[in-house]
């Protein structure tokens, strides 16, 4: 008994000290409000100090930026602006329960307002509108948190236990629900099966490296979950952001376009648009908008633009963008005259390029299009799709893969970096046209010196004039997170979603020359971006797209090639979850072939039905192309690194150290056996 009132005692005694000592804490601190006034205005300079350091960029091109944009820097960043809202969150807490006076909260939300203004950018030199979004959603996070541990700690301290342990328990049993629904989700299982559930295949007796499967899949867990669009911009027609400004484009213009209503993009297809020196270092899109065309008033020297904007209408809603590609008769005979002499596989290629899109994300992103592609997986007759679940990358940035795709060369500044490949299809008689979503030439922003060195041949059509609008590509700003090429969000531009004009050029290019050979490239840069998701709604319209075609009956002995240049790459909120799936993913691209209404040679079938599972990379989707051109002729135009997917190919020779030098040993997903 005696024992039991002294341990009685003790516990009484440690409660009070405890109690003295939080007691004393509450006095001398949190009630003295002079004190906690100094307090938070050390918090909040060192808040303001880390957000300063979070702020540092690179000045110089994107690839060169994004080569020294590591992961650690790119968290290094990260951290410093999440303890900045870390930090302030507190001061907003001391606030809430009015231990500080109201100048400790307007001095810091003016300081973080002028930082917002004065660096509101968002490139990788000029990045502070994706710090300022980080820091405000992380800002509300750590505020609501702390008000939860804080109410907690009342709870506790009144002694009112029953509610305290029935909220604590409430959340660790959601956290348990959650933790279980995302481990669920985030199971790997299927990340190995392509369309029509065909599963890769290691055997070891056939292939000389294997893919290992992620642990993580958190793309797959989330898939759907960071969707912008839905809640913030459900469609373009809508839209009234102040996304389209005439004001922006006329700022770019000389003053004898103030009164002109119709706006004219100048005709690209020539080699004026492409070439550059040291000397001459001038952007693409500078170049565009100093050739923007009077069309109230057109010259005759000037070739009429396909494309114009018509600023006629005083309501920014009736502003319209007008596409009309002009029929070339004289090319027409003169190609006609060329594919008469010569063979060639296929009379129409049309190549869909869908920028940083893996194979794994096509399956969870493009339904529409992978059941058109499952269609034919299948099919015994003539038409016949193939997907490569084996397809490599060499990088997690465009121009290093597409460059060995149509120039068959590596990107090399030193050597010489191959001929572009559409300099061959006019060879054969083909009528060549392009149509993309980016303020470029090329696919990719053609700033690299080792672009000089190139045979570059231009396209006889093209649609990209009209996306070097500073509304939609702005120099000057040339990735903000909510509009343009890069935006989080559907791409809007005159009240329509940037690859409506992609695919509206693309079917006036198919329809006037739909008794030519011709060769289209239809380019989307939609899945570029960090969130995954923008890509979703590329997919039905592509999908109507080829629908209308062979409604048409305009799809007869047709190529389809849907390829994309690597997967997700862009730091975002899968590099924080650390995800398998989107770090593995990132340089594994999608490729597939359909063949439309044309019945394949038997060997050539074979052979693709077994480089299905082979490691492939770009190299080989330019030697297939100069196969089809070619026709099984004997040609010398296959590139060093690569082969014809129409040939057989051993799978024991491919494998990472055969392309070590191109993609390095980090950059290899197919483990050697």
């Amino acid at each position: 008994m005696h024992l039991n009132i002294n341990i009685n005692k003790s516990k009484k005694s440690i409660k009070e000290k405890d109690s003295t000592i939080l007691q004393i804490i509450y006095d001398e601190i949190l009630k003295n409000k002079k004190r906690m006034n100094i307090i938070t205005l050390l918090i909040n300079l060192l808040s303001f100090y880390l957000y300063y350091l979070s702020l540092e960029g690179c000045i110089g091109t994107q690839i060169d930026c994004l080569k020294i944009m590591t992961i650690d820097k790119f968290f290094e960043l990260f951290y410093l602006v999440i303890f900045s809202s870390f930090l302030l969150s507190i001061t907003l807490i001391f606030s809430f329960f009015n231990k500080i006076s109201i100048f400790c909260m307007i001095y810091p939300i003016i300081a973080y307002i002028l930082f917002y203004i004065i660096d509101h950018g968002s490139d990788l030199s000029y990045h502070g509108l994706y710090n300022f979004i980080t820091f405000c959603i992380s800002l509300f996070l750590f505020f609501l948190l702390l008000l939860i541990i804080v109410y907690l700690f009342i709870l506790y301290h009144k002694k009112k236990k029953k509610i305290f342990f029935g909220i604590v328990f409430t959340f660790i049993i959601a956290i348990i629900l959650i933790m279980t629904y995302l481990y669920s989700k985030t199971s790997c299982l299927e990340w190995d099966m392509g369309l029509n559930n065909i599963k890769l295949d290691n055997n070891i007796s056939k292939y000389s490296c294997k893919y290992i499967t992620p642990t993580k899949c958190y793309m797959n867990a989330f898939d759907g979950f960071f969707d912008l669009s839905k809640f913030m911009r459900k469609n373009c027609k809508e839209m009234d952001w102040g996304l389209d400004r005439k004001e922006k484009l006329y700022n770019y213009l000389n003053e004898s376009f103030i009164n002109v209503t119709k706006i004219g993009f100048p005709i690209t297809t020539n080699k004026d648009f492409w070439l550059r020196t040291q000397k001459n270092i001038e952007h693409f899109s500078e170049r565009v908008l100093s050739r923007i065309v009077d069309m109230d008033n057109i010259k005759e020297n000037i070739t009429k633009p396909e494309v114009y904007i018509d600023f006629s209408s005083k309501e920014s809603q009736n502003w319209k963008i007008n596409i009309n590609l002009i029929k070339n008769e004289t090319l027409i005979k003169e190609r006609n005259d060329i594919s008469k002499k010569i063979n060639s596989s296929f009379d129409n290629i049309l190549f869909i390029y869908l920028d940083s899109i893996s194979r794994q994300h096509f399956k969870r992103k493009m339904p529409y299009l992978s059941k058109f592609i499952k269609k034919y997986l299948s099919k015994k007759n003539n038409s016949k799709s193939y997907q490569f679940l084996k397809y490599h990358n060499f990088a997690a940035f465009t121009q290093k893969n597409v460059q060995p795709m149509f120039y068959g060369e590596k990107m090399d500044p030193k050597s010489s970096n191959g001929t572009n490949i559409i300099k061959y299809f006019k060879q054969r008689g083909y009528i060549t046209g392009q149509s993309s979503n980016l303020c470029s030439k090329e696919l990719f922003v053609t700033m690299n010196n080792c672009l000089n060195k190139v045979e570059f041949s231009d396209f006889d059509h093209e649609n990209v004039a009209m996306f070097c609008d500073p509304n939609y590509y702005d120099r000057k700003n040339p990735y903000p997170a909510f509009s343009g090429p890069f935006s989080v969000l559907r791409r809007c531009l005159y009240k329509k979603d940037s690859y409506e004009y992609v695919l509206e050029y693309g079917k006036q290019f198919w329809n006037t020359y739909n008794e030519s050979k011709k060769f289209l490239r239809l380019s989307f840069i939609d899945a570029h971006e960090s969130t995954g998701e923008v890509v979703k709604y590329l997919d039905k319209p592509i999908y109507d797209f080829l629908k209308l075609l062979m409604k048409k009956n305009l799809m007869k002995n047709t190529a389809i090639i849907f390829a994309s240049d690597h997967g997700n790459g862009m730091p975002g909120i899968y590099t924080l979850l650390n995800s398998d799936d989107y770090s593995y993913e990132n340089v594994l691209g999608f490729l597939a072939f359909v063949f439309l209404d044309f019945t394949l040679d038997e060997n050539i079938k074979n052979n693709l039905e077994k480089n299905q599972q082979i490691l492939v990379t770009p190299y080989d989707i330019h030697d297939t192309l100069i196969d089809i051109i070619y026709a099984g002729e004997n040609w010398e135009l296959n590139s060093r690194f690569g082969k014809s997917l129409f040939r057989d190919i051993n799978g024991m020779e491919r494998n990472c150290n055969k392309y070590e030098e191109l993609m390095g040993k980090d950059n290899c997903r197919c483990i050697n056996y």
